[in-house]
């Protein structure tokens, strides 16, 4: 926003310039009066457009596992890491991990690590001296003979072409 001498404020924490005046307003997502304090909506409710509205309910809930996202401008979720889905959370499995936000699939756990619990978020690495093959679900996955099985696939896709 512009102050009275033509030098720019910034608007306050949830606020936009309006259409290039002086004024700032509350953005999508965020209720209060015009000029400020904005407050982010609550959870289950959201507001599309810049201006003094009010926060209104969102059509659908917000399924367990998930964050309401309103960012759009729309009632939406994205799942929290260690959950994928479109329309439900539904958690990695053991021996797979995500440990980002949103919809993407699951990725199975490297060769080498292991992860023994749903919606995991990262792998654990097997014990020294040890290995696992890809997608491994429990520490009882780490071996010896994985070890070397892994040490085999190293070379052998190293050799690939040779």
């Amino acid at each position: 926003a512009q102050g009275g001498t033509g030098n720019c404020t910034a608007c306050p924490p949830g606020a936009v310039a309006s259409g290039g005046s002086a004024e700032c307003v509350c953005g999508a997502g965020f209720s209060g009066p015009d000029g400020g304090p904005c407050a982010r909506c609550d959870t289950g409710t959201f507001k599309a457009t810049a201006g003094s509205g009010a926060c209104v309910a969102c059509s659908t809930a917000v399924p367990a596992n998930a964050r309401q996202d309103v960012t759009s401008g729309e009632c939406s979720f994205v799942c929290l890491a260690g959950y994928s889905g479109e329309v439900s959370c539904t958690a990695c499995a053991p021996g797979s991990f995500k440990d980002t936000e949103g919809a993407e699939e699951c990725d199975l756990c490297p060769a080498g690590t292991y992860s023994d619990a749903p919606a995991a978020t990262e792998c654990q690495r097997c014990p020294q001296h040890t290995g696992s093959v890809r997608g491994s679900a429990a520490s009882s996955d780490c071996d010896y003979a994985n070890l070397l099985i892994m040490a085999t696939e190293d070379v052998t896709s190293s050799c690939v072409g040779y």
